[in-house]
């Protein structure tokens, strides 16, 4: 663990350096060499002329058709067979790296290779790929073309919290790269993956004007996260604050991105939700807390209508509506069924937020004709319990545990989310060692008995007294010693039983973690007692009772429970993105912090969460810090 002087220390050297120059107006992204492509050529096409090269000698030739190829497949969003390029470059540069005579080609095809990583959020594939690099090299290029390829080490490295790395990696390089907007953009990039108490530690020793500015920057930003105009307005106040600043004059990309987005915002937003349920009615609920809390700074908010829809509408006829009536955004249905009717609608013709997920598996099984493919304006957002199990994988690896076991209740959505929790466990090079589910028990000491195999012990104490009989020996049966941690799906009435029965037989030192589902969002800490140090993952809105929008919410509607909370907190932020959507982006470092989570995009244009890590303690739940 990097002791916290030391992770100021690096923090601000990495400030410091970058912002040297940033004044010098920069080269912006680096546009790599590809081969001109005739009009109408393919990129199969592409890749067997490669391979011919390739069969020919023609290694510096071949490496630029596969970088033309690659590229083309990021054009058109083609992802089946970017990775098959991908893999054929690594190839040629392993095997044949030195029969390109190139180094410039060379050192372009790495960085294609890094950033289609990227995009699959595999910062350790990249750093692998960029490590293709010779030494040689380095000298040999432009300084363009390494400043490129520093960034692309540097982002990864960042992304995998390696801020010494990242340190060292730039000072080693300083002599050679250029100060440009792309150094801009590494310093935020740096600062977004701070922690909240990494930014305030930092902030709070620093002690040069540049270190100073970037932090306060940060800091003001991700105060008014949730609000687009909120943050345009920090901006602003920022940079009459911060004049004499590098970043007033050449903003990280990120941040300049921000006008342009507000500019192009939807004037009109259609709202599509089951409101005679109370499940559409909680959505329309935080999505109205937020709509009037942007009311109280600003006039500008758009023109609001919304639709109901039930379960047997056809959705189809409710969209052409909204479509005609002037609707600029689309945000909605809810239910999985009409999601799927909507996604294969051809050509949408304005941006659509759905705020259920469909997979491919679902979409086959509904009837859809060939395997799903990504739509331009077609975005998905909802609360995926899939997202909430990867969490929780996270905080488990974090913690330094092997070996897991599970207990779940029975059924089909439960037995899905088992077995993905399972995969992504042992893809990390975990164990699994027990499994049970469970039915609505009103006594789970069997279970728990047999999940712990205490029988066995017993047994085992049982044939010791016969082979050694005395009066005196007596039996203390042990708990398993094989599990490092136990994964509990589970309501809190459920877990309040669960919980006491795991310590009474022995296992009350083994961490339980848990999904959101263990909190019903109540302060009650009578009742939660028997929850205490059980970890789970739930949305910022459960946890910070003090969120801007929850705590107006609270103040004109009665309290209401688990889902129905987390589903205002998912109108709420369906609200906030209204403006936001061409944000995100799958190679971003860029995190929209709502009021579900921290919201990201992959290249589906499924948008998923990071949740905010708890602990019950004192029957309360709290916030779990971080080291």
């Amino acid at each position: 663990m990097t002791h916290p002087s030391t992770l100021k220390k690096i923090i601000l050297t990495l400030l410091s350096y970058l912002s040297i120059g940033l004044l010098i107006t920069g080269c912006g992204t680096q546009k790599l060499q590809t081969e001109k492509v005739a009009s109408g050529i393919d990129i199969e096409s592409l890749m067997s002329q490669a391979h011919e090269l390739e069969n020919l000698g023609s290694f510096n030739q071949a490496l630029i058709n596969w970088n033309t190829a690659l590229t083309l497949t990021s054009e058109q969003n083609n992802s089946s067979l970017a990775p098959k390029v991908a893999s054929r470059m690594e190839s040629l540069l392993k095997n044949n790296g030195d029969k390109v005579t190139d180094p410039s080609i060379r050192m372009q095809s790495i960085v294609l290779l890094a950033r289609l990583s990227y995009e699959f959020t595999e910062p350790a594939t990249a750093l692998e790929q960029l490590s293709l690099i010779k030494t040689s090299d380095i000298e040999k290029v432009s300084a363009d073309l390494l400043a490129e390829w520093l960034f692309q080490k540097s982002r990864g490295l960042l992304m995998l919290n390696k801020f010494a790395a990242a340190t060292d990696l730039l000072e080693s390089y300083e002599h050679l790269t250029p100060q440009s907007q792309k150094t801009s953009d590494l310093v935020w990039a740096a600062l977004s993956r701070l922690n909240e108490t990494q930014l305030d530690f930092v902030a709070s020793t620093s002690d040069t004007y540049d270190s100073r500015g970037w932090l306060e920057l940060a800091r003001r930003l991700r105060s008014e996260n949730y609000s687009l105009r909120r943050q345009l307005d920090a901006v602003a106040r920022w940079r009459r604050t911060w004049a004499q600043h590098p970043a007033a004059s050449i903003l990280p990309s990120e941040i300049a991105r921000l006008e342009l987005a507000w500019d192009n915002r939807p004037k009109f937003v259609g709202v599509i939700l089951p409101l005679k349920t109370p499940v559409g009615n909680a959505i329309k609920q935080g999505f109205l807390s937020a709509y009037y809390d942007e009311l109280r700074i600003s006039r500008d908010v758009p023109k609001i209508k919304f639709y109901n829809i039930e379960t047997s509408s056809e959705i189809s006829s409710i969209y052409r509506e909204a479509v005609e009536q002037g609707v600029d955004l689309v945000i909605g249905p809810l239910d999985k069924a009409q999601v799927i009717d909507l996604y294969r609608l051809k050509n949408l013709p304005i941006p659509t937020l759905a705020l259920n997920y469909v997979s491919e598996k679902e979409f086959i099984a509904e009837g859809g004709s060939s395997a799903m493919t990504s739509r331009a304006k077609f975005y998905q957002f909802g609360l995926s319990p899939e997202d909430e199990v990867k969490e929780i994988v996270s905080l488990a690896s974090k913690a330094g545990h092997q070996t897991a076991a599970i207990i779940t209740p029975n059924g089909p959505d439960y037995k899905r989310l088992e077995e993905l929790f399972e995969k992504s466990w042992l893809d990390l090079g975990g164990q699994v060692a027990a499994k049970i589910s469970y039915q609505q028990e009103t006594d789970y000491s069997s279970l728990v008995k047999d999940f712990l195999k205490i029988q066995e012990s017993e047994s085992r104490a049982r044939a010791l007294i016969q082979t050694i009989p005395r009066n005196n020996v007596f039996q203390i049966p042990r708990g398993r010693k094989d599990i490092d941690f136990i994964f509990l799906i589970s309501n809190p009435a459920q877990a309040r039983q669960i919980k006491p029965t795991l310590a009474f037989y022995y296992a009350q030192n083994i961490p339980v973690y848990s999904l959101p589902s263990v909190y019903n969002g109540y302060d009650n800490p009578e009742a939660n007692l028997d929850l205490n140090g059980i970890i789970f993952v739930d949305a910022p809105w459960m946890i910070h009772s003090q969120l801007r929008n929850r705590k107006t919410l609270d103040q004109s509607l009665p309290e209401d429970q688990g889902i129905l909370q987390r589903l205002r907190a998912l109108g709420a932020d369906a609200f906030s993105l209204y403006p936001q959507l061409e944000l995100l982006d799958p190679k971003s470092l860029n995190v929209i912090k709502g009021a579900t989570g921290g919201l990201t995009i992959d290249r589906s244009n499924q948008i998923h969460r990071t949740l905010t890590p708890a602990v019950f303690k004192k029957g309360l739940a709290a916030i779990l810090l971080e080291n």
